[in-house]
């Protein structure tokens, strides 16, 4: 997960479409959400990835 102004920048970009005020939420509350952010973000290109073998199987 890459955003130009980093990490601050996709807890900004995430709260916005959400709806979320980032100034709101605690440094503890920032990591958590990087955290599950990246952990989406890897559960997500695992099963693109996944869809992809099975295509080339076909």
């Amino acid at each position: 997960m890459i955003h130009p102004e980093g990490p601050d920048g996709l807890v900004q970009a995430f709260c916005a479409l959400r709806g979320i005020s980032a100034a709101d939420l605690t440094e503890q509350q920032q990591a958590w959400l990087l955290n599950e952010l990246r952990k989406g973000h890897h559960a997500f290109a695992k099963a693109a990835l996944g869809h992809v073998d099975a295509l080339e199987l076909l």
